[in-house]
């Protein structure tokens, strides 16, 4: 269900930097690229390049999401 959280957390953190929505994920700082918001335990490395808009950014990030809960 933290699909939903990580969605509302990218558009919170594309138009303001308010850390109330996004502090579940990481810490109150200035909103970090899209690419930082993935598992730990998955590479950055293997995302493709920087997607053109934010929801090709969502729709990639949660399509390698591994279907864990």
């Amino acid at each position: 269900m933290w699909e939903c959280r990580i969605f509302s957390n990218l558009l919170h953190s594309s138009s303001t930097t308010s850390p109330s929505s996004d502090s579940n994920f990481e810490s109150p700082t200035p909103p970090p690229p899209p690419l930082e918001l993935n598992n730990p335990q998955e590479p950055t490395h293997a995302r493709p390049p920087p997607p053109l808009s934010l929801l090709d950014s969502l729709n990639s990030f949660i399509s390698e999401i591994p279907p864990e809960a």
